[in-house]
């Protein structure tokens, strides 16, 4: 049987939707694309260089040194000078208004 158009890695989201749907359906002739750059069957919701790939090869793709820490990762936010900040230090901000609700409790080694 051939593939739906569009259902590969570069299919459009509407197309990935569908492709599941069908499958929790019971559909057995249909199959859910593999990540093209790890192989798994994940759900393919980020785009990269033209196709869609799973979030966590997304994650990889975009890992760089936080600034602060050095932690090679995707950067959750960016300081005011525009420099990359992983979740921890961002969370770590002392402007971050999202503190408290991240359940961060600074002790002596971090003040």
């Amino acid at each position: 049987m051939p593939p739906l158009p569009g259902s590969g890695p570069i299919g459009a989201p509407a197309v990935l939707r569908f492709i599941n749907e069908l499958v929790e359906a019971g559909a057995t002739r249909v199959v859910r694309p593999a990540c093209p750059r790890c192989y798994e069957v994940k759900a393919l919701s980020k785009l990269l260089e033209g196709k869609r790939i799973c979030r966590a090869c997304f994650a990889h793709h975009a890992a760089i040194p936080c600034f602060s820490c050095g932690a090679v990762r995707e950067p959750a936010t960016r300081d005011a000078e525009g420099r990359p900040l992983c979740p921890n230090c961002m969370i770590r901000q002392p402007d971050n208004p999202l503190r408290e609700f991240a359940g961060y409790q600074p002790n002596e080694a971090s003040l």
